[in-house]
């Protein structure tokens, strides 16, 4: 049975990746926002058979196999999973959820717990690569959860990333994002001092 797959966050980097999603031929479920973006996926994919949007998260999460979220931060997470008529509210059993959004280690694991007692999968999968990644699907994706249920999820992963790497139980991806964030910071500080040193130096 081919997956229905629910796609939440057509932003910047979400765009791109529903695109490859669909240029795959999976079926995509999306959310009809007034967004320029949203309204630009729709346009642009209506005819494939393969789009099919609602008003509402809850009407899209019993519809869907599998969901995948893109969004802002923990606020945006809380109000697409947790809202009154969210994700949550509506899941069925055995799906899973895996959400790319770079947020805190703290609403992944809460949210990990949630749909466990829904006998559903969450999983963190924050990312590196930035648009260019996504739009040439060869995103590196950091993944925390449940070992044993990753095998539902990287199939569909692997369309928009050039690399998956699990990195232990839930929580784990966002911390990886965050040393990963930590690395750059510390490089970009580097070279600027290394920069300002030569310039001192009179070193062109």
């Amino acid at each position: 049975m081919t997956k229905e797959i629910g796609f939440i966050g057509l932003g910047v980097m979400g765009f791109h990746m529903a695109s490859h999603l669909l240029k795959q031929k999976k079926r995509i479920h999306i959310i009809d926002r007034e967004s320029l973006n949203t309204k630009k996926f729709i346009k642009r994919y209506k005819n494939t058979g393969l789009l099919k949007s609602y008003k509402n998260l809850y009407e899209l999460a019993k519809n869907v196999h599998l969901i995948v979220s893109c969004v802002g931060n923990d606020k945006d997470l809380k109000n697409v999973y947790l809202s009154k008529n969210g994700i949550l509210a509506g899941i069925k059993p055995k799906t899973s959820i895996v959400d790319h959004t770079t947020a805190s280690p703290e609403i992944s694991k809460y949210l990990h717990k949630q749909f466990l007692k829904k006998r559903s999968f969450f999983f963190d999968a924050p990312m590196s690569g930035g648009e260019i990644g996504a739009k040439e699907g060869k995103l590196s994706l950091m993944v925390g959860g449940d070992k044993d249920k990753i095998s539902l999820i990287s199939p569909t992963l692997q369309i928009y990333s050039k690399s998956l790497i699990y990195m232990g139980k839930s929580g784990n991806g966002q911390i990886t994002k965050m040393v990963n964030q930590i690395c750059v910071a510390f490089f970009i500080q580097g070279l600027s001092e290394v920069l300002f040193f030569a310039k001192k130096k009179k070193i062109n």
